[in-house]
Parts: C-alpha cells; structure tokens; sequence
C-alpha cells in the first residue's frame, strides 16, 4: 500500500478521532508540542522509502537523487513561510539555527547582543558564550517579568534599546524568541525597532523582514537568509569574503555529510498530510481555539486568578529555574489529536501532583 493511499480518504474531525493517524502509546495523554516528533504514521511509512534508497545504494542517494528532493521541500516551504528559495536552508534545529547565526557575525569591541531573561536557555548560552570571548560583545539581557502585556512588552524593548551607549560602525543584534509566550511577542514593531534574530510562526517574512528568522517544526526548521554575512566555514562550499560579492548560503547547507537527512525530506511529506487535513488556517485555527479554551479549563480547576490569552495578556508556559517569576508554571501544547478533555484531565493531574508536593514539604518542615 502507498504512504499516499489516505489521500484517497475523507479526513477524520480534529481531537481524539486523529490518534488512530499517530503512532501513540494508548495510555498516554499527549499534550507536547511536536519538536520531539510525533510524526503522522503516514509520513512514517515515507521515511522508509529514502532510508532503504540511502542503505542500498548511498551512491546513488547522495549524488542524483538527494539534492533535487531536499530542493523541492526548501521551495514549498518559502511558499509556507513568505521567503524565496536561496533564502532558506535547512539546519538540525532552532537552537543550531541561532548558533550558526551567531557565531558567522563578524563581532567588534562595543558590538551588543540584546536578549530578554526569558529567550530559550540554549540561545542565551550561546550568546553569553560569544560575549565571554574576543573582542567580548556586549550581553544585554532585558528583563522581563510575567505576566504581561503586548504593549508593555514593546514599550520595554524600545526603551532597552533606546538606552544603549551607541558609537559609530557599531553592531547591535537582538535576539526575540517565541518559545516562552502565549500569545506570541508583537514581532512586527519590534522589527520596526530593531532589525532581529527571531523564532515565530504563521508570519509572512517578506512583509516583516528580519535578518534572519529561524523556526522549529517537526522534522522542519527553515532559516531563511536576509543579510550578506560571513558564510559557513564547516561546509566545503564555503567562499572567502575575499572572493568577491559571490554567496553559496543554500550550498552550504545543501550536504554537510554524516548526518540523517531523511527528515529534512519527510518535510515534503508532512505538508502532503497537512493539505489532506484541510491546510495551514484549518489546523491552526482548531489549536489556537482549543489552547485558549484548554488554558481556561485547565486554570479554572486549580486557580482563582486567570491570565486569559483572549486579554492580550502573556503568560509563561516554559519553566526556567533561574527566571525572576514567582510560582509554578507548566507548559501544554494544544494539537489536533486533542480535545477539551485532555485539558480538564491536565486540571487534576496538577491538582495531585500539587497535593503531593505540599505533603512532602510539610513532612519536611516537621523534621526540623
């Protein structure tokens, strides 16, 4: 049977109708984003064809068939994200994304990296990294406390900015990432800010145009290119500045060898899957709906207090130990394989693990 037979089939409705399409363990309640995969059983099945090409004739695979199809998933998804084909690659994950960004930056003395207390603990590494070492970038970390509001938010970051020592040829980077809030951040007019390094979704980015924009999907991560900077120097297509105005960005990403490239060209087949579903607007439309329904649900169980998404107000849903905001945080994603329940079900798994906690602090507390 071909990986494409669904297509001949009627799409099942959102929620737990969509489990049978995804390989999950029956007594699990998934209620993750999909960075760590949960691949549709379809797109699995797909994987096998270029794994078993790769295993049999790697040749082959490496040298004719490979590159036109990592080609053809890069231009469907500048149709997705509002880019052009020379402007995206493809890279292991948002975290390598950012790095490579980084570290090709030809940094100076007095050169600034602005990042907020919440950006994503493995961007902030980097960028604390690059500033320990010559010629020592600036960090700049704005801090943000949550709750908060998108206003409040943009007026913060143009105030950070607009206090930064300046001095002539200076570079001033800013790193916005989407992984800490809900809703996201007004990306917008912070690009009108301040030209950015930024993770979001659902944005067309010749209209907004940053620098770069790296995002995380399953099996997906585009880094579309906006800005001429010093190219890759891992990948054997790598040019010299001093070799002119001549630029192989999408080359340097084309084959950098030794790893699995069958993700990136399953890429082709996820979309494949999306269309049948019913397209983009569909399914975000259904787990936008459902996370703002699910939050409610879920805080109207164990909280007095909301902070509605619907207000225009931020909440935190990735913990970070070291972050300046009180109280306990969970994070919970919102898919099609979800309905209302899994939240309600979420409510009272807190609620215990909430008890529970409180016991074994009480018990502590007795001892002393």
């Amino acid at each position: 049977m071909s990986w494409k037979s669904f297509e001949t089939k009627k799409p099942p409705v959102f929620g737990h109708p969509m489990i049978e399409h995804f390989p999950f363990d029956p007594t699990y309640t998934n209620l993750k984003h999909g960075s760590y995969g949960f691949l549709p059983r379809r797109v699995l099945e797909y994987c096998k064809a270029p794994d078993a090409e790769a295993e049999s004739n790697p040749d082959k695979r490496i040298w004719q068939t490979y590159l036109p199809l990592l080609t053809n998933v890069r231009t469907r998804l500048t149709s997705l994200i509002g880019a052009k084909p020379d402007e995206c690659v493809m890279v292991a994950n948002a975290s390598t994304g950012v790095s490579t960004v980084l570290r090709n930056i030809v940094w100076k003395t007095g050169d600034i990296i602005v990042a907020f207390s919440t950006t994503y603990y493995t961007v902030l590494s980097t960028a604390q990294s690059i500033s320990d070492f010559a010629p020592n970038p600036t960090m700049s970390k704005i801090a943000l406390k949550l709750p908060t509001t998108r206003a409040a938010v943009l007026s913060q970051f143009r105030t950070h900015l607009q206090s930064l020592p300046q001095k002539p040829g200076q570079q001033a980077v800013a790193i916005i990432d989407g992984m800490t809030f809900r809703p996201r951040p007004p990306l917008a007019p912070m690009a009108r800010a301040r030209r950015q390094l930024q993770g979001e979704a659902n944005l067309r980015l010749n209209e907004v145009d940053p620098d770069f924009w790296v995002a995380l999907r399953p099996q997906t991560q585009p880094t579309p290119h906006r800005v001429q900077l010093p190219q890759d120097p891992t990948s054997g297509a790598y040019l010299s500045p001093g070799n002119g105005n001549s630029t192989t960005f999408v080359q340097q990403f084309d084959f950098t060898a030794s790893i699995d490239f069958v993700p990136f060209l399953s890429v082709a087949a996820a979309l494949d899957f999306r269309t049948w579903l019913g397209g983009e607007d569909k399914i975000n439309a259904y787990c936008r709906d459902l996370a703002k329904r699910g939050v409610a649900t879920t805080q109207a169980k164990i909280y007095k207090r909301m902070f509605s998404p619907e207000s225009g107000t931020f909440t935190m849903v990735w913990y970070i130990a070291d972050h300046d905001t009180s109280g306990w945080w969970t994070r919970a994603s919102a898919q099609i394989w979800n309905d209302i329940s899994d939240s309600e079900k979420l409510g009272e798994v807190l609620l215990r693990v909430c008890a529970e906690v409180k016991m074994e602090l009480e018990a502590e507390k007795a001892k002393l």
